[in-house]
């Protein structure tokens, strides 16, 4: 008894430093249903880019530009694009807007493309054709892009390890049903066909009605599935981008028809008065849906079902109905046994893919910092460098470290270069753009009151102080702009503010993405999201999503117009921009996934650094001062810079961040 005390404290003493050692947390402001409106319907139709040309003529990748109009399609894909295809499947089936069965069949098709996919010792090589599989010359082996892969296939691989814990009949997948409709009454109000939009209205009606039960779903859908394909042959002989919708929601009512018959036939109209008695109800209402409940499930209500066929008379009717329920619920033990089992094999496919990424290789010993990558061609490493903080390349050094093919002081050697712009206190980047910043958050977690905390929130401010010094939105990165080359596509390069910048190229350029503000999500929400509404009342929504950007470069600029809109979608810009919006909406997604991986846990506390209480500060350099500058990152940025410019030209030379 009297050491009763001490094994009670050192019972609870892990839970207790566990919780001593987190950052301090500030307060979280709860977005309303207004802006999670924009967000979801933005992020639909950003879907559609994925879910549209994601096809067998692509094998099941993804292109990596569409541009208006659509025949302008650059069929290459990244190993960036690829991760993110990965990951926008995953964010789709958070909201709702893709089963689970539709993700693992998908994601499997993917998985077999990539296994046909030539490689280097394992090593996936940076661009390749999405119609042939073949690499694109000169060949490359990207540390960076290789890193964003890591990151998407350790998110992957824990996503498919959880959903089997995870309700299959979410509340999201009717809000995705109704996040359809509202796409298809915002397309149809200016045509004024008032038959199809009082039947999208009165579609709207009733799946409102319905709200999250899955109960009622599963009896309304039989009648919403004749209204719903009465409406898509209406809509067929509207305008394409209608039509398509109009059949996309047929399809999702057809797989939520499917989802119900697969893991929950008992839910059939059929069966209701079966199953509708109390001891039915309380073994159906026992647990929560999941994959992994299931088998508990379905054992429960045969034993239930079969002790009444034992009550019951030969050649009654109930005896019939219950003979064909207990069949289909055998079906069932049996469908999710597969589905569970295809899960954990698509896990380990990610899992092994991740592994075959060797950062090694890749690795400058006595530099201490990862080379721009491999050139395949030429034998030899890029002998550039990536040596700073604040940039998309430290996810790239953070798993590389986590994965133990670098050692830990490879992160401190990262430079820390803090400035002040406008009364901001932040740390310096390579070009000053928003993607350097905040792209590594669509995984990794950012602590309250770190350096990186603190950077990207200040980051942010300067853009917004930056842009309202100039007049136009805010959220400036790299991005297409309305220079077109002589085969009509757009010139590509880094736009940033030049106060952040080390190498300030063409400051004059003013060019907004607005892909940046959906990145700007995991830091600034609100203001995000009113970033967004004014981009969206300027025309930048279009039928893939937010287009790629809106150039108010004065030159670039028609007389009478404020703006320039670039109108193409980036495959990754897209993905971003998906990922960032279910990192908001639910409750950092993606965030949760990755650093659910056990290498990432143990990894984590490089993340946790505290920023110096008075650190030195160094003025961004002018233009003729970064001529000079003999830095690895100088000329990474600038090997980059062209690359992403011949990315919608020729063949790729380089890139290292798509």
């Amino acid at each position: 008894m009297v050491a009763l005390p001490l094994l009670v404290l050192w019972g609870v003493s892990k839970p207790i430093v566990q919780w001593l050692s987190l950052p301090s947390r500030t307060g979280e402001k709860r977005m309303d249903a207004r802006d999670q409106t924009l967000l979801r319907r933005s992020a639909l139709r950003t879907w559609r880019m994925f879910r549209e040309f994601s096809t067998p003529e692509e094998n099941w990748l993804i292109p990596d530009i569409v541009q208006e109009p659509a025949s302008l399609i650059v069929h290459r894909v990244s190993t960036t694009n690829l991760g993110l295809l990965l990951n926008s499947r995953l964010a789709a089936m958070d909201m709702g807007f893709l089963t689970l069965p539709e993700f693992v069949a998908d994601t499997e098709k993917t998985f077999e493309s990539v296994d046909r996919m030539p490689k280097l010792n394992g090593q996936l090589y940076n661009w390749y054709d999405t119609r042939t599989l073949e690499a694109c010359k000169p060949r490359f082996i990207s540390s960076v892009d290789n890193g964003n892969l890591v990151c998407c296939l350790w998110t992957l691989k824990q996503g498919c390890l959880g959903a089997v814990n995870e309700r299959i009949f979410s509340p999201q997948l009717w809000r995705g049903v109704a996040d359809h409709l509202d796409t298809l009454e915002d397309l149809l109000r200016p045509e004024r066909w008032d038959e199809r939009l009082t039947l999208v209205q009165q579609l709207k009606a009733r799946v409102k009605a319905l709200g999250t039960s899955a109960d009622k779903w599963a009896e309304a859908l039989p009648t919403i599935e004749r209204d719903v394909v009465t409406l898509d042959k209406k809509l067929s002989e509207s305008g394409s981008e209608i039509a398509w919708w109009g059949h996309e929601l047929c399809l999702r009512i057809t797989h939520l028809q499917s989802l119900f018959y697969d893991f929950a036939p008992w839910l059939a109209p059929q069966f209701a008065k079966y199953t509708s008695t109390r001891d039915m109800q309380n073994i159906i209402r026992s647990e929560r849906l999941t994959l992994e409940s299931l088998p508990r499930l379905c054992g429960a209500l045969d034993r239930k079902l079969a002790a009444i066929l034992q009550e019951e008379g030969p050649g009654s009717e109930m005896q019939s109905a219950l003979r064909l329920l207990r069949s289909a619920i055998a079906r069932t033990n049996d469908v999710a046994a597969s589905m569970a089992k295809r899960l954990t094999s698509v896990a380990a496919k990610a899992d092994a893919l991740a592994k075959s990424m060797d950062f090694v290789s890749l690795f400058d010993v006595k530099k201490k910092a990862l080379s721009v990558g491999y050139e395949v061609e030429e034998q030899r490493l890029a002998p550039y460098f990536y040596d700073l903080l604040p940039s998309e390349a430290r996810a790239a050094t953070f798993v590389a470290i986590a994965k133990g093919d670098i050692s830990q002081e490879s992160w401190l050697t990262l430079e820390r270069k803090f400035t002040s712009y406008e009364d901001e206190r932040v740390l310096l980047s390579w070009t000053g753009t928003m993607f350097e910043y905040l792209m590594p958050m669509l995984w990794m977690k950012t602590y309250p009151n770190t350096i990186l905390d603190e950077t990207t929130q200040a980051a942010v401010r300067a853009q917004k102080k930056f842009a309202k010094s100039q007049s136009i939105p805010w959220g400036i990165s790299e991005s297409s702009c309305a220079k077109l080359s002589v085969d009509g596509h757009y010139h590509y390069q880094a736009f940033g503010v030049p106060g952040l910048a080390i190498n300030q190229e063409k400051p004059e350029d003013l060019v907004v993405s607005p892909y940046s503000s959906f990145l700007a999500l995991l830091a600034d929400a609100t203001s995000a999201v009113e970033n967004l509404r004014g981009l969206e009342e300027m025309g930048l929504l279009g039928p893939y999503g937010f287009y790629e950007a809106a150039d108010f470069t004065p030159s670039r600029v028609k007389p009478g117009q404020p703006c320039e809109i670039v109108r193409c979608w980036l495959a990754h810009h897209q993905g971003m921009s998906l990922m960032a919006v279910a990192n908001t909406l639910c409750d950092s997604a993606s965030q949760r996934r990755f650093h659910a991986e056990p290498m990432v846990a143990a990894t984590e506390r490089l993340l946790h650094e505290k920023a110096p209480r008075m650190p030195i500060l160094e003025a961004a350099q002018t233009e003729a001062d970064s001529v000079a500058v003999a830095s690895g990152e100088q000329a990474a940025s600038q090997q980059e810079n062209l690359s992403a410019q011949e990315n919608c030209l020729s063949t790729p030379k380089f890139n290292t961040a798509a």
